[in-house]
């Protein structure tokens, strides 16, 4: 796929793959056939100030973009399938905690569940509309991609030491992530949400944690449904 950037509309026509062709503004689209929603997905992040695909600036529709270029954001990653209440319960908990937005960062690839015949434009106007006229916002690069991409792989690409949630089920295998060191090296604040440990085994983990990676802060907040 290609992406061009017109600085005004131009007329277009269908040619040999389509009878017509028209112009549709994003907010319009609801969905595309076969990978096309993901590669739209990932055309968005292109334009993603301190994200890793970052090329250039746009102006985005507001619930497609990021809301605010503070510095001291905080990611929230997972497959989401599909969202819930309890991965409301960790933004909202989270975005109190830190006095923070949140960006959700979806991400599909092989490692993971994926739904055939999903369409992942839809699937990330769904989870945008959430967070609509919220602090909050969702990056959309990395749904639908086809090789595997692990957290610490993109986080690490920032330039800087960042925050990130996770419940304390992922806290439990967290060593089983791959290149979990290098992950925590590139946190300032890890942020465990209690959904399924008790809060001994949680600080247990944590505190094996903090031995390993003292210059991490490790926050344990409220439990939740």
């Amino acid at each position: 796929p290609f992406l061009f950037l017109l600085t005004q509309q131009v007329d277009i026509e269908g040619a040999d793959d389509a009878i017509e062709a028209e112009w549709i503004p994003i907010q319009e689209l609801d969905s595309l056939a076969f990978d096309h929603g993901a590669i739209l997905c990932e055309a968005l992040g292109i334009f993603w100030k301190g994200m890793p695909s970052y090329k250039k600036d746009l102006l985005l529709p507001e619930d497609f973009c990021q809301k605010n270029t503070q510095e001291n954001l905080i990611f929230y990653g997972g497959s989401f399938n599909p969202w819930h209440e309890g991965h409301q319960e960790c933004v909202d908990q989270a975005a109190t905690h830190c006095n923070s937005s949140i960006v959700i960062v979806p991400d599909s690839n092989p490692l993971k569940e994926i739904q055939l015949g999903e369409c992942f434009w839809k699937k990330y106007k769904t989870l945008s509309k959430i967070f609509s006229g919220t602090p909050h916002a969702v990056y959309p690069s990395f749904l639908g991609m086809e090789k595997v991409n692990p957290t610490s792989q993109w986080i690490s690409k920032l330039g800087k030491k960042v925050r990130f949630i996770i419940g304390d089920d992922n806290l439990s295998i967290l060593r089983t992530w791959i290149n979990y060191p290098l992950l925590l090296s590139s946190l300032s604040e890890l942020v465990v949400i209690p959904r399924s440990l008790r809060s001994e085994e949680s600080l247990k983990e944590i505190e094996s944690f903090e031995q390993e990676f003292p210059d991490i802060t490790f926050s344990l907040l409220h439990k939740h449904a």
